[in-house]
């Protein structure tokens, strides 16, 4: 296989397979790639083989179908493949721990890297992680990475991956009513988080307005819901920013920019929500660590949080 063809373009993958990843030196990234491959095991495609198996058998039968013992067998095949995964693991310990001892140091990278396979961890060369994008300083080397779960570009440290998400998605729903030409937005918290995430948001929100167009304030009142308020000059010709990506996701967003721009909406009210975890919890920052990986910073853990956005619109 020529060099070329090992390397990968990261975000054509499915989500599943590239959602954690490292950065390593590419020769080490690949080797290593490598090395996982040959030491997978499909358990899937083997029951799926020994089932197919055993149908087949059971159809020369005749019509009652598969005999007793091969059914006892499709019975159990979960259990069969977990027994052979086990050893097989088990031996690929063995293995470890002796090289562990043979090798001192480079044994104890070893151990690691097997636990940094059973993460389901994706190592990225440097090279394929020129097409990507990273928080500033980032990436470096050991230290997890999260793939953004609707920009296959961007990629967060494990330990700020829902605060970036959730500041992510917020900052587009505020970036689409801007340009469908809203004149006030106000932004109230529903449940989640509140008053001290929006502190850390206050400082990217004047970013949002090209032209310094909107005047964002964020209310200080810890007891009142309402977390910003803005004032916005509005637009003479609404329209959907063209690199939305999470809009098309998104049925109550699509309903309001369809108003505005074809039968012109005056007022407006949406949820800017985030729900699912993606997986990314205090169990797995747990098991990180102990595959001697770094979180890169102090982890924040998901909270279901629901903000809304409500405001009115200028004359178009």
């Amino acid at each position: 296989m020529t060099q070329e063809k090992e390397y990968l373009d990261i975000k054509e993958m499915p989500y599943s397979d590239r959602q954690i990843i490292t950065i390593g030196p590419d020769k080490t990234a690949l080797n290593a790639r490598k090395s996982q491959n040959a030491r997978s095991f499909d358990r899937e495609a083997w029951i799926e083989g020994v089932r197919s198996a055993a149908q087949r058998s059971g159809s020369r039968e005749g019509s009652l179908g598969v005999s007793a013992s091969e059914k006892a067998l499709v019975n159990n095949i979960n259990h069969i493949s977990a027994i052979f995964e086990s050893r097989k693991r088990r031996q690929n310990m063995k293995e470890t721990v002796l090289n562990t001892l043979r090798l001192g140091l480079e044994g104890r990278k070893g151990w690691q890297n097997t636990n940094e396979n059973l993460l389901n961890i994706l190592r990225v060369a440097r090279t394929e992680a020129d097409d990507l994008q990273f928080e500033p300083g980032h990436p470096r080397p050991r230290v997890l990475y999260v793939g953004n779960p609707v920009d296959a570009r961007k990629y967060y440290t494990l330990a700020n991956f829902h605060r970036a998400v959730f500041e992510h998605k917020f900052t587009e729903a505020v970036r689409v009513l801007m340009h469908l030409g809203a004149k006030t937005l106000t932004v109230e918290h529903i449940r989640g988080w509140s008053h001290e995430f929006a502190a850390q948001l206050s400082a990217s929100l004047p970013r949002l307005s090209d032209n310094g167009s909107a005047n964002f304030k964020r209310e200080q009142k810890s007891s009142d819901d309402i977390l910003f308020r803005a004032t916005l000059s509005g637009c003479q010709q609404p329209e959907v920013p063209p690199d939305v990506v999470w809009q098309p996701h998104e049925k109550t967003w699509q309903l309001v920019s369809e108003g505005r721009l074809k039968h012109g909406l005056e007022e407006f009210e949406l949820n800017v929500s985030y729900e699912d975890d993606y997986g990314i919890d205090v169990d797995l920052k747990a098991k990180v660590q102990e595959a001697g990986l770094e979180v890169g910073g102090n982890f924040m853990k998901h909270q279901s949080t629901v903000w809304k956005l409500r405001g009115t619109f200028g004359s178009a």
